[in-house]
Parts: structure tokens; C-alpha cells; sequence
């Protein structure tokens, strides 16, 4: 398992870091709910909640076509340092 402090991300939404909460077309809608699905428990243990691992989900899938869980907790943590 791994320990959620070593994960680098902050509680908060994308919009307490600056980050756009766009709205997302109808075909980017599932896959981002299958992102967030996906790594959901490892940001709930960095204590997001469900309704911030989802605008987070969003704001990425706003500006990537694709991307796996690997790909999301690393923008997540880049957007967050950044801000």
C-alpha cells in the first residue's frame, strides 16, 4: 500500500490552485468519472473528497484527450506546485 503522504497532493479543488473547472463535453463526461473512479481511494487517503477528485478529473480531461491514473496524480501534483 501506499502511504498517501507520499503522494505530494494537497486537499483542495482545481480552483483553490488556480486550475479551470471547464465544463466537459458529453464524450469526455465517462471517461473522466472512469479516471477519477480509478484513483479514487489513493486521493480520498490524501483527503480529497469525492466532489474535488471529480472537478480535478474534469479539469484534466478539459485539456487531455487520454490519460491513466499515472498521468492524472502527476498533473494533479504539477498543477498543484505550480499554483
Amino acid at each position: 500500500m501506499t502511504d498517501n503522504a507520499e503522494l505530494g497532493i494537497q486537499p483542495g479543488s482545481p480552483k483553490d490552485f488556480g486550475v479551470a473547472e471547464p465544463e466537459l463535453t458529453t464524450e469526455q463526461i465517462e471517461p473522466s468519472r472512469l479516471l477519477a473512479n480509478e484513483v479514487r481511494d489513493r486521493l480520498q487517503g490524501a483527503g480529497l473528497s469525492n466532489d474535488q477528485i471529480n472537478d480535478w478529473a474534469d479539469a484534466f480531461f478539459a485539456t487531455h484527450d487520454e490519460g491513466g491514473g499515472t498521468e492524472f496524480l502527476a498533473w494533479i501534483q504539477a498543477q498543484q506546485s505550480s499554483s
